[in-house]
């Protein structure tokens, strides 16, 4: 029998990260430098950089879906750009995506005792790839991974491993930037007002997305409760153009985190530049493809990387951006259709009841084989599994580059994606 063909066309979950390991001792890992190749999704060259590893622990990140923190499908607003240092404490306004965070009014905030902001403080809350398993600091490695807690007092300052872009959001306020911070970063540059807040904290830029959190800094006689919390995740697979690359926040200000945030959803970005869906092409010197690194802790570029259990959430959505990287490496028609329908077949034995979007590339890029591969899903039976048209979502001025888009663009395809994604979820 001939499945009927979904095409779109615009004319549970409380913890996302859980404790993993990396067997052996902390030592040295690669990881691809930020110096982009020409193309979508630019990779570059593996470098240097000093990686955790530890044993596995017992225990596990809280579950649940992505914050609240996106932007609307329309218009831009100032974000804050508070600059480099080692402890960051100016503010200057700088033209950003309105990525204040959605609506958590109807999230409950389980039970909690008081916290102190450590490391052991149960009340943080982790959504995305973390490694829990070090007692002086917790890892995630793929962009778009957050942090949320609750807190009282007038300020919060966070400590951080390592020197990066830090964006938080206190609130439910459009997120400030702080670029290339390490050391004790300080959230809060104009005192808030006393009571309870909730923030969300986020870090990573272009090529850069390794967020070694350290613990939080209260005030004196200050604590932490629990945050509320959404009930479902939706994920995010891509390269590039799903990590916000080029634009102003990075994965903040992609499509895939408004999208979620718009869906009251927590959310994951799996998504790095110049990574093909199929291994030994892509525009990276590692050449690792999504067709192994998505079941992965960190995405390509590191000598240790361990498996990602499928157990530790199970989203409601899962949107996949491929092909772009593909195309411009010349991987054979046949072999991406084969490796996209596997890579959805795995994706239905790890997530058994969530819908599949699979979108054609923005730039058309291997559009005939995406879609033939959601037809092979479906003729074996994948009922959950759709093909997402999106010819004419962007034109010439929604890209920085001519294959990013920008801002804007992001904003853009989030108005164009919701009506999607919203019946089904």
């Amino acid at each position: 029998m001939t499945p009927t063909r979904r095409v779109f066309a615009l004319g549970h979950f409380v913890h996302l990260a859980v404790l993993v390991g990396c067997s052996g001792t902390a030592g040295s890992d690669g990881r691809p430098s930020s110096n982009p190749d020409a193309g979508a999704g630019l990779g570059g060259s593996p470098a240097s950089s000093a990686g955790t590893a530890g044993q596995s622990g017992s225990g596990g990140q809280s579950t649940g879906a992505a914050g609240s923190q996106a932007a609307g499908a329309g218009g831009q607003a100032g974000g804050m750009d508070m600059g480099a240092g080692h402890v960051a404490d100016g503010a200057a306004p700088e033209t950003a995506l309105d990525t204040a965070p959605g609506d958590l009014s109807g999230s409950q905030a389980p039970p909690s005792m008081p916290g102190d902001g450590s490391l052991s403080d149960a009340n943080i809350k982790y959504f995305g790839r973390w490694d829990l398993s070090s007692d002086s600091r917790h890892i995630s490695y793929w962009g778009g991974a957050y942090i949320r807690v609750a807190f009282t007092g007038t300020t919060l300052q966070m400590k951080v491993g390592g020197t990066n872009n830090y964006y938080a959001s206190i609130d439910g306020a459009s997120f400030i930037k702080v670029s290339n911070a390490s050391g004790t970063v300080n959230l809060t540059p104009a005192p808030l007002t006393r009571g309870s807040h909730v923030a969300v904290v986020s870090g990573g830029k272009d090529y850069g997305y390794e967020f070694s959190f350290e613990g939080f800094v209260l005030d004196a006689g200050a604590t932490t409760t629990a945050p509320p919390v959404h009930s479902s995740v939706i994920e995010f697979i891509g390269d590039s153009i799903t990590s916000g690359y080029t634009d102003t926040l990075a994965d903040i200000s992609d499509y895939a985190w408004m999208s979620a945030e718009k869906l009251n959803a927590e959310h994951t970005q799996i998504a790095y530049p110049g990574i093909a869906l199929v291994t030994n092409y892509g525009l990276n010197s590692d050449k690792t493809g999504m067709d192994q690194d998505y079941f992965k802790l960190k995405p390509l570029g590191y000598s240790t990387n361990p498996d990602w259990p499928a157990s530790a959430y199970m989203p409601a959505l899962v949107v996949i951006n491929l092909g772009t990287n593909d195309r411009s490496t010349n991987v054979p028609s046949a072999t991406f259709q084969t490796s996209y329908t596997t890579l959805l077949a795995s994706l239905r034995t790890r997530f058994p009841a969530a819908e599949v979007f699979a979108l054609r590339c923005f730039n058309g890029s291997l559009a005939t084989e995406t879609q033939m591969a959601v037809t092979a899903r479906m003729t074996a039976g994948d009922d959950k599994v759709h093909y997402v048209d999106t010819t004419g979502w962007l034109n010439a001025s929604d890209y920085t580059d001519g294959t990013h888009p920008s801002d804007a663009g992001h904003v853009k395809i989030t108005g164009l994606l919701l009506p999607i994604l919203t019946p089904y979820f």
